[in-house]
């Protein structure tokens, strides 16, 4: 028995140091890629420091500024909190201040614009007086096109950068590489406020509405939560405007959101799609949208979106008695079972009690 027992501890012993070694090891080899990584981090950063200082030439010992007194920053009252500015972006600034002051017209001044951009992307002045430079010196706008679309990529949520290309572009009379430009940014970021709003503007400055419906739908299929996708499919149908909101358009876009809403009910931007369209309809297409969204709301019962739509169309659009109760009777349920929003809720119910008052 005795050695039955020994021999049976001691693959036991032998399995718990191999295990013990094992994660040793293991933690060894972690430790020392930590480290690595730290040192790689540090040599980075080290890096960085020394690229900055051996690249970087202050202006007093660059020949083409020879001369040329920089203007500080105007502190006339003492400040309670002053900004510790690096040297570099003082003496940048200084020499700024220099040209604006003097309206300098110069190939120093427009290579100087770049330097403060580069420091404060979205330094209006800069900007601005990059646009006089361009016209006044008369440059290639090919090549200022082609240095934003660089450009974009590492300051992609500027408006500066956004309305200093819609300038040139304008200036350029040519938007035919415009929708390429502001893909590159809603590609990295599908909800860039400023590139949609480029987009918006090139359209229509250009006339360039073929295949965005199917831009639209593209964006829509990659995250259909995506709010602005929505806002700018509402843009291309009426192609801004242009087109009437009829009976037809609305119960086409109608369609089209409820088999969207099947495949994410819980998507408020396509139920806020879906209200302003609704509204468009009359009151026997309403009620065949709303059998719909009854269906709908059968199998993800779990949502509060649907008991909103029913609240919208009973009170702005239905509003009969009856349809007034079940609004009312929706209210006091979303009122329990959305708590965040439940003084919201007994302020519509309030609002909806004195609508039936007003119907007797």
């Amino acid at each position: 028995m005795s050695n039955q027992t020994k021999s049976e501890v001691l693959p036991k012993k032998k399995e718990e140091k191999e295990k013990k070694e094992e994660k040793e090891e293991k933690e060894e080899k972690i430790e020392k890629k930590t480290n690595t990584d730290e040192d790689e981090e540090e040599n980075y950063f080290e890096d960085l420091s020394s690229d900055s200082d051996d690249d970087w030439t202050p202006f007093s010992k660059r020949p083409e500024w020879k001369g040329v007194e920089p203007i500080p920053q105007n502190n006339n009252e003492p400040m309670i909190c002053p900004i510790d500015y690096s040297h570099e972006f003082k003496e940048i600034m200084g020499y700024f201040r220099f040209v604006l002051e003097n309206n300098e017209i110069s190939e120093r001044a427009f290579e100087l614009t770049f330097e403060v951009i580069s420091y404060v992307p979205g330094h209006y002045s800069a900007w601005w007086y990059r646009r006089i430079l361009l016209e006044k010196l008369n440059k290639d706008l090919t090549k200022e096109m082609d240095f934003l679309k660089e450009y974009v990529f590492e300051v992609q949520k500027n408006y500066q950068l956004w309305q200093h290309r819609k300038c040139v572009v304008d200036k350029f009379d040519d938007g035919k590489h415009e929708k390429e430009f502001s893909e590159i940014a809603l590609f990295k970021d599908a909800k860039n406020i400023h590139a949609w709003s480029f987009r918006i503007w090139s359209i229509q400055r250009f006339n360039l509405w073929e295949g965005e419906l199917q831009y639209a739908e593209k964006m829509l299929r990659k995250d259909h939560r995506n709010n602005s996708a929505w806002t700018y499919r509402k843009f291309i149908v009426t192609k801004g405007g242009q087109i009437e909101e009829d009976l037809e358009l609305a119960i086409q876009e109608c369609n089209f959101t409820i088999e969207k809403l099947e495949k994410g009910i819980n998507n408020e931007a396509a139920w806020i799609y879906l209200r302003y369209w609704i509204l468009k309809t009359n009151i026997e297409k309403c009620l065949e949208i709303e059998k719909k969204v009854i269906e709908l709301n059968k199998k993800k019962h779990h949502c509060f979106y649907p008991h909103e739509f029913f609240i919208f169309i009973y009170e702005k659009i239905l509003k009969r008695e009856n349809y007034l109760q079940k609004a009312l009777q929706f209210a006091q349920l979303l009122k329990i079972k959305d708590p965040i929003r439940k003084k919201f809720w007994s302020y519509k119910i309030f609002c909806l009690k004195r609508s039936l008052l007003n119907h007797k």
